[in-house]
């Protein structure tokens, strides 16, 4: 390697025509060897790739961190909306239990990459871009989605100051427009009763789920979850484990769900503990497997 200009630690290798800039620099670490402390010289090389102005530029933001990490002064790490929005998305792997939601976050985050640039440096990125980006993102899909979007590229960006890349969050000052709620449809007595009755005769295990949450008012997720031994038929009682609000809820059975559950349990030869909706195989209902199992239902009526 030879050494470029006037800048400590940049270097130039030359192949052919070609030539590659590189960062070297010698740092001094402590290390353990068999709970001996040592002290030991190690020296780190970053490439800067093949543009000479792009080289020089990098070289002088890293000799200027080595410098002010000498004086004791904190240099904030700059780094592009795509390298960061990788480290993001394994941050979120660990601490996200549902993969479902990560796959929506991952979703998201892509567009935002897509909009304002892979390379671009997120220290760079100011509330004009997040306004073009809600702008673009708003051009294909609805007022919701979008909603969802931002809410995502605000998280991550918070989490970006947190990890010493930004002082300030962009998305500050930026106005976005909530889509107005949507009135719940609920089905009329008819209707409940006819989708009972079809259940019933096509598809008997989502016609139990059904009956469930109707009588119980519990979230998909919440019943899907229900064990035997949240259920007592001698006191005609089922003990609802709220997820939102973590609470427990005790309600009655009522004759239509006494009679759903007991059938089942006395299929299942009356089980004393396990989960209550269960496939052919022994594993608990997904809500993906009955939401699916809902739509062709759905259509058909």
């Amino acid at each position: 390697m030879i050494r470029v200009g006037n800048i400590a630690g940049l270097y130039m290798q030359k192949s052919g025509k070609v030539r590659f800039y590189y960062f070297r620099v010698s740092k001094t670490e402590t290390i353990f060897d068999n709970g001996e402390e040592k002290v030991r010289q190690v020296e780190k090389t970053e490439a800067l790739g093949p543009d000479f102005e792009v080289a020089i530029r990098r070289a002088k933001e890293l000799r200027e961190r080595i410098e002010a990490g000498r004086r004791g002064e904190s240099v904030r790490e700059d780094v592009s909306i795509g390298k960061f929005v990788e480290k993001y998305l394994e941050f979120q792997a660990t601490v996200r239990k549902k993969v479902l939601g990560l796959r929506t976050v991952r979703s998201n985050l892509k567009t935002f990459v897509e909009c304002l640039g892979a390379d671009q440096l997120l220290s760079k990125v100011g509330p004009a871009d997040i306004e073009r980006f809600v702008a673009w993102r708003g051009d294909s899909v609805g007022p919701v989605t979008v909603v969802g979007t931002f809410r995502d590229v605000r998280a991550m960006l918070n989490r970006a100051i947190k990890m010493g890349y930004l002082e300030t969050n962009p998305v500050v000052g930026v106005e976005i427009k909530k889509p107005a709620r949507r009135e719940p449809r609920l089905p009329t007595d008819a209707q409940w009763d006819l989708l009972l009755k079809d259940l019933q005769d096509r598809k008997p295990w989502l016609h139990r789920i059904a009956v469930t949450l109707y009588y119980t008012g519990g979230r998909l997720d919440e019943v899907l979850s229900l064990r035997w031994d949240q259920v007592d038929f001698g006191a005609g009682k089922i003990r609802l484990e709220r997820q939102k609000v973590n609470d427990t809820l005790t309600k009655d059975l009522g004759r239509d769900l006494h009679s759903v559950l007991w059938q089942l349990w006395m299929q299942s030869k009356t089980p004393r503990q396990g989960y209550i909706f269960v496939s052919k195989l022994g594993t608990r209902f997904t809500t993906r497997r009955t939401y699916l199992g809902f739509k062709p239902v759905v259509r058909r009526l």
